[in-house]
């Protein structure tokens, strides 16, 4: 939110998943728009919301399943910031850039089974790993609950997920 580099530096400047999370997005936008050159591009890529990418969405769900404290209430569902092409648009634009487009792009890939996925999860989702560590020593039972929860909702089989990033991309023009 606060770039080290002088005004009109770059030709182009990106945020890989990343601003998306910035407390301050409008300074977060306005620090790339600052620090690309008239006539520059910036791009930010975002997540869709998880919603959209089921064996994902059951993750989120297991999760929180297997770590609320009964008779607690659920939270609300995730939803990232970002996570809409108009707000994409709308917000790169309130920060000076211009022509400001906004696409789905996908990839997918394989999980050869659900423990697989799971087990991926536990290494690069970024709620899950914090889980892990908050729960310590106890991570392994809910672990094995959650496991079993997919493997209940998604099948025990290879797992397909289709991961959709928003790619916004404006230019600076003054």
């Amino acid at each position: 939110q606060a770039l080290p580099w002088r005004d009109a530096s770059f030709d182009a400047a990106f945020s890989m998943f990343g601003l998306m999370f910035f407390p301050d997005r409008a300074a977060g936008f306005a620090q790339l728009h600052r620090v690309v050159r008239v006539g520059g591009v910036g791009a930010v890529t975002s997540w869709v919301p998880l919603d959209r990418v089921p064996p994902l969405f059951a993750i989120v769900n297991a999760l929180v399943n297997a770590t609320s404290t009964p008779g607690s209430e659920a939270p609300p569902p995730f939803r990232p910031a970002l996570a809409d092409a108009g707000d994409c648009i709308a917000e790169m634009s309130a920060a000076g850039f211009s022509g400001v487009t906004c696409r789905e792009t996908s990839f997918g890939y394989e999980a050869p089974s659900t423990a697989s996925l799971w087990a991926h999860a536990q290494r690069a989702m970024a709620p899950v790993a914090l889980a892990k560590l908050r729960h310590g020593e106890r991570w392994p039972a809910l672990s094995a609950r959650i496991l079993a929860e997919l493997e209940n909702k998604l099948g025990a089989g290879p797992q397909h997920v289709e991961m959709t990033a928003l790619l916004t991309r404006g230019e600076r023009r003054s």
